[in-house]
This record gives C-alpha cells, structure tokens and sequence, in this order.
C-alpha cells in the first residue's frame, strides 16, 4: 500500500508545477528553437464549430510568390504556432481525417508579426450533420488521441480532460465520472441517442457499450445548460463515431500488450456525392491485469482459486452505416452497431457478467434550407436493447450453491425515441421522445433461487418541447439562452412489483409516476478582444429518479435493498464562469463553477415502518432525497514551443456536501464518491511524423468522505506515462507505456457504495505497455 504522506502533499507539488508551465511560454517563444530571420509566424488555435479545441489537426502555410510550405500539427485544446516564417503571402490549409479540407488567405503577414489565426474546422461530412450535444462549456478528445492513450475503454480514455474521472469496476466498462457526476445524473450518448445499462448495479454504462475503433471524437459539456436532451442534471457525453469519407478508404489496426491484450479492429468505407457506406468491426480480449505489486485483480476480490488464469473480458463487436444524398439538399443516414460481451470480470461488484449484448439501430434525415427561412429540418430516430445475465460463480460466494451460481441476475433494456428539429438563423425549435423499457430478474441460493422481480418491468416515457436561441448583441458579445419543458410518467407492472416492500419501509404500495418539468438556461459570451474569450451563465436542469431508484425490490440476507416510489425529481441550478486567454500559441483556461442541486437522489439506510409478512430484514438501502452542493473548478494551460513542441498542464477539484438529515440517520456533511484533486503535467514533439511525450499524473489523498455510507479515506499517488509514435506513409506504429515506474495506487472512485459492493478497493494496472500498427489505405 502507497504511503498517504509520500503524496499528501501532491496539490502544493502540481500548482508549483502549473505554474512554471504557465510561465515557460512566454520565455520559450522568445527562443524559438528555429527561428526565421525575422521571427515572422501565425498562430491560434484550431475549432469545432462549437469552440472545441482540435488536437492533431494539420496546419500547412504555403508560400505566395516565394513558393514552399510549412507544416505543424495542432496540440493540445487546438493550439498551433508556425514559427520562422518569412513576410509574405500565404494560404493556410487545415485537415484532420474526417472532415472537410478547410482552405484559407491569402493572408499577408509582415516582417517581425505573428498574426493570430483561428480555424473553424467541421468534424463531419456532407449529410452526417445531426447535432444533438450541448453548446457550452464543451471539450472534445479525437478518437486517434483516445487509441494513441493505450486506454482499454472510452470512460478510461476520457479522464486526459480536466474535470473528468473515471469509475474503476474492473479490466473494462469503466464508467464516466464528470465534476462528481456519474451514472443517471450525467446524459451518455452515442450519436446524440441514449444507450442505456441494463445491470441494476450499472455494471454495464451506457459508454461501455461502443468499440474505442468506432469512435471518431468525444465531445463532453459541462453543467446543467444541455436543454435538447432530457435529464442532463450534471452534463453530457457524446459519443461520436465514424463517417464515411471522400472516396475509398480503409483502416487496418492491430493492438496488444501487457496482461494478454489483444485487440485486431478495421473499417472500411466509401464516400460518394449520392451514395456512401462505412462498415467495421473489432475484438477485444485480455487478461486479469496485475497491479504494482505483482497480484491480479482477481486475488483481490473474493474470486476463486481456480480463476486466477482465467480470462477478464472478451467483446466482439460489428458497426454498419449507409448515407444517402438523392439531392444537394435531403441527407439521409442509416446505421446499426452490436456488441457481444461476455466473461467479463468485475471485482469492484458481487457478481460477473457471463454475457452482455447490445443492438443499436438508429435512422436520420435532414433537409438543407427547408422553406420559411429554414436553415436545415432535422429528424432522428432510433431503437437499443441490452440484454445481460450475470452470476456470482466464479466466486466463492457460489462454493456451497445448489446451482453453479449462488446468486444471478437476467436484466434486459431497451432505449427508443428520437426527435425533430428546426433550424433558423437565430433560434432552433425541437421536440423529443423517449421511451425506456426494464425489467430484470434476480435468483439467490438463500431464497431457494426464487424468482424476484427487482426491477419489475418499468416503462419510463418523456416528451419534451425544447428551444435554443443565439443572437450577437453587438460586436464582441453575444447572448445564447435555452428552454425546455417536459412531461414524464414512469410505470412499474404492478403484478410484478414487490408493493410489500414498499409499504413496509416507505409505507406506500405505488407503482407510477407522473410528473411535469422546466428546464433553462442564458449565456453571455464576450470576446473584447481576439485573444480573450470569457463566458458566463446560469442554467437549471431536471432529472426525474430512473426505474430503479424507484421501484426496485430485493430480498436480501442481512439488508434488503427498495426502491422509493415517493421520490422527486432532482433539479440542478448552477454558475459557471469559463475564462480562455491565448497568445501566439499560448493557451491558459480557467473554469469555476457552482452547482445547487435540491433533492439529489443518494443511497441510505431505511428502517422498517411496516411489519410485512415474509419482510424479516429491519433495515433496508434505499434512496432518499437531500439538498446538496457540487463546486470547483478547471485549470489547463498549453504552450507551443517552436513548432514541434508542446508543453500542457492541466488541474480539476470538485466539492461535494449535502444537508444531513437525521431523520433518515444522514449525519454526514460529505457527498459521496466525490473525486479528489487531480492534475496532469505532459511535455510532447510532434512534427506531424513522430511523436513521443511524457505525461505525470497526480491525484491528492480523499479524505472528505461520506461515513453515513461507509466510505473511507484514500491516499493520494502519482505516475508517469511515455507514449511514442511514427508515421510513414499509410503506416502508424504507436507504444503506451502507462505507469512506468510501476506504482502501486488505487484511485478514490476504485469501490462501491452501497448496495452490491464488494467491499475492496481494485487496484490500477501496474506498468502496462501497448502496442499499436496501424495501416490507413
């Protein structure tokens, strides 16, 4: 176990770090390793048409009348610096693999200026232009970032952005953890639909259910401003996968490394003016990881002996999309992925999943300038299903069952809906849909495998009328503000449902829910010159309790574990104030926010109200509502020395407390599973053909836990990451060596609360090193 004061001073130790790589870049860019004969360059940063910054873009400068190009590739938050220009014309050219050629200038840049530059670059192709994300406060991680990190899964990938956590369960389906937000207070899409677990104890999020090798960016926004989509209490994730491109063209890759990995992945498309497909597929397989002690996380769970060389995942997984344009103006897009999982090994809960297999459909249309100062008329619709069996067998738990297992859960889901939208200049009207179906089953040896319907076939239906403004005020400032409003109703089939349950700890025999809501939020953007941007605004969100937070019911031995039929929406009204500065290729950004959620939904004990009969156990995990207070902020500076260096640091703190309420037994202040100070510091080259940067990451000690729940203090730790890289040609090689120096260390968010924990902290992979060939034709 790592010593809490070998790191307990780590967040003294990283702002002394953030704060000499803030101050480096204003020393190094004078000393520009290359420098023309006069210092002449451009520089900025290259966007999403939302603000996004864009890693890995390639910017080209070529020569007017002196003929020649230079060439750099955009680093991190999107910044980019061609030094050692000489005065001039010139004309930018701008690509990233999957979007549009952006051609610009000339542009005439005079002896000794730097000329500050910005690119809006679209992340899309002709008739894939469904935008269904929120607008504010909004990063995005390319897919080729998110491979190059040697992550195993999206949510793992992710945590290189400030304000992003990941939840450890096991070797994979790592869940997504935002400002302190996870599971249903956070909106997780793919291609703007919700694909949703089907484990009561989310096993399996919505996230572990794409391929990292369908991914084509991740876009994240922060706080309670998304208004096209229902219940983004804390933000929302969006997961965007690939599009065809231009032509004919194809992806070959192949992944191993450390602890048996394995993953072969490919896609192929075609791109044409009225017809274009992609198809593709993957593997993904690996061992039990071992941590910097040298054990595998299975000898740290209650797992057999028998397991320890057993398998920790195998996922299979298919994607297909067709795109058709009969016209410059009507775009349609239709696409189906599934996913096969199966073995796949969670320490952090009580049980595996045997099997997990995910079908995703979805259709969309949309209509370029539609009539009545339309700008584009949007349709998009779609259907998911999940279904998971899952066991205790490969535990000792299941030594003396009558069955092979001694406890196992059947849960399926499905997810349908969809929207439509218009688009004028300043304002987008939609309306949208969505229908949710659950239902699982659960069997335990100690209630002769009974059958319980602990999530007795809930349908949880919204419909929401939803509308986005955005005007310019005047120059330099301009006003976004958005409004929703919704409809919920949530019904669990009473002749499945455990009403006793109910009735006998919060006296009520309820099976539906109904209820209305109002979402909104207003933004000010002001930009008083090109280099400073500053955005601030107030939002209010509602997120109605999920099927299971109300209507679960389970017989357990010692506590059972119901649902309550009485809760209330939680609703989030936060301040977010956004500052970005930039200067020939320097980039510092700083965030502070504040969130007021009333009646956030969390865990607690029950006590009995009711004597039941067959209700024997006096005390029961439920869910109750608290008032409760989520406030930090995010800090990320990136400069660019010379051309082909990159410096970035970046940092993210989050508080969480609620309002004890004895009368539930709440004492505690602390919010749970609120993540720690974290900072990164990463130094890169990268000149468009190789690579290599060296990453430190670094977490303070957690000791503002929640002892209502159990939760215990974690110490803090540090590691250091190498990634390395060539391009040839057609040809990529990449290597990952995470956690070099082999460091024992568990993040806070490694167990689980209450109900279904295991009860032990899981480790994170000792040294690891993967190993990635990649072949673009």
């Amino acid at each position: 176990m790592p010593n809490n004061s070998r790191f307990g001073s780590v967040a003294f130790r990283f702002a002394v770090l953030a704060l000499v790589a803030s101050l480096v870049p204003w020393t190094g860019l004078r000393a520009d390793p290359d420098p023309g004969p006069d210092g002449t360059g451009i520089a900025g940063v290259v966007r999403s048409p939302d603000g996004a910054g864009i890693t890995g873009a390639e910017v080209v400068a070529v020569a007017g009348s002196a003929g020649g190009s230079r060439r750099v590739v955009s680093g991190e938050h999107g910044v980019y610096h061609l030094a050692g220009l000489a005065a001039g014309e010139y004309t930018i050219e701008v690509w990233l693999a999957g979007s549009k050629r952006l051609v610009q200038g000339p542009f005439s840049i005079g002896s000794g200026e730097t000329r500050l530059q910005d690119f809006e670059l679209r992340l899309d192709v002709e008739g894939d232009t469904l935008e269904v994300a929120a607008e504010t406060n909004r990063d995005q991680v390319m897919g080729t970032e998110l491979r190059e990190a040697g992550a195993r899964d999206v949510a793992e990938a992710l945590t290189v952005l400030p304000g992003v956590w990941k939840l450890r369960k096991g070797g994979i389906a790592n869940d997504v953890v935002l400002r302190g937000y996870q599971g249903e207070n956070l909106n997780v899409l793919i291609d703007g639909v919700r694909v949703q677990g089907a484990c009561p104890n989310n096993m399996d999020p919505g996230v572990f259910h794409v391929d990292l090798a369908e991914v084509d960016r991740v876009e994240v926004s922060r706080g309670p401003f998304d208004v096209k989509n229902v219940g983004s209490l804390g933000g929302v994730v969006n997961v965007v996968t690939k599009a065809p491109q231009k032509g004919f063209q194809g992806e070959v890759t192949a992944s191993g490394g450390s602890f048996g990995y394995f993953n072969p992945m490919g896609t192929v498309s075609y791109g044409g003016d009225k017809v274009s497909a992609l198809a593709g597929a993957s593997y993904r397989s690996s061992d039990p990881y071992k941590d910097g002690d040298g054990a595998a996380f299975t000898e740290v769970a209650d797992y057999k002996p028998s397991t320890t060389d057993t398998a920790a995942f195998r996922v299979t997984a298919g994607w297909a999309g067709l795109y058709l344009s009969p016209t410059e103006k009507n775009h349609f897009r239709f696409a189906y992925s599934g996913q096969q999982a199966d073995h796949v090994l969670y320490p952090y809960l009580l049980m595996d999943g045997v099997y997990d297999n995910t079908d995703r459909f979805q259709a969309g249309y949309e209509r370029i300038s539609a009539g009545a100062g339309m700008k584009a008329l949007r349709i998009q619709g779609y259907y998911t299903h999940v279904a998971h069996w899952m066991t205790d067998e490969l535990r000792n738990s299941s030594n003396m069952a009558p069955r092979p297992y001694g406890m196992g859960t059947y849960a399926q889901t499905s997810a349908s809906g969809g929207r439509v939208e218009a688009e004028w200049t300043a304002l987008t009207l939609g309306m949208e849909i969505t229908r949710r179906q659950w239902n699982a089953k659960t069997m335990m040896a100690g209630m002769m495998y009974m059958p319980q319907y602990s999530i007795p076939d809930v349908t949880a239906t919204t419909v929401g009328l939803y509308g986005l403004y955005d005007q310019p005020l005047f120059q330099g400032l301009a006003l976004k503000a958005g409004a929703r409003i919704d409809r919920f109703r949530s019904v669990a089939d009473a002749r499945l449902a455990s009403t006793s349950l109910y009735y006998a700890f919060h006296d009520t025999r309820n099976t539906a829910n109904d209820y209305n809501g109002a979402s909104g939020n207003l933004r000010l953007l002001w930009t008083p010159t090109p280099a400073l941007e500053v955005a601030a605004g107030v939002g209010s969100t509602l997120r109605g309790p999920d099927p299971q937070e109300f209507y679960i019911a389970l017989k357990r031995m010692g506590a059972d574990w119901v649902g309550n039929p009485d809760l209330n929406p939680a609703r989030n009204t936060g301040l977010n104030l956004d500052v970005a500065y930039r200067r020939d290729g320097y980039s510092l950004r700083a965030t502070v926010y504040r969130d007021s959620v009333h009646d956030f939904i969390t865990v607690y004990d029950q006590v009995r109200l009711h004597m039941v009969p067959g209700v024997m156990s006096p005390v029961a995990k439920s869910y109750a509502n608290v008032d409760a207070v989520l406030y930090g902020g995010e800090l990320s500076a990136t400069a660019v020395l010379g051309q082909r260096f990159f410096l970035s640091a970046d940092a993210a703190a989050v508080r969480g407390t609620k309002d004890p309420r004895r009368d539930l037994g709440m004492a505690s202040e602390n919010l749970s599973e609120i993540p720690p100070f974290t900072g990164r510091v990463a130094g890169r080259y990268d000149d468009g053909k190789y690579f290599a940067e060296l990453e430190g990451v670094f977490s303070a000690a957690q000791d503002e836990v929640d002892g209502d729940l159990q939760e215990t203090p974690t110490p803090g730790w540090g590691i250091c990451n190498l990634r390395l890289g060539a391009k040839w040609k057609g040809l990529s090689l990449t290597v990952a060596a995470n956690n070099l120096f082999d460091r024992y260390y568990a993040e806070y968010l490694s167990y689980q609360r209450d109900p279904y924990r295991s009860g032990v902290r899981i480790p994170e992979p000792g040294r690891n090193l993967t190993l990635t060939l990649g072949w673009r034709f």
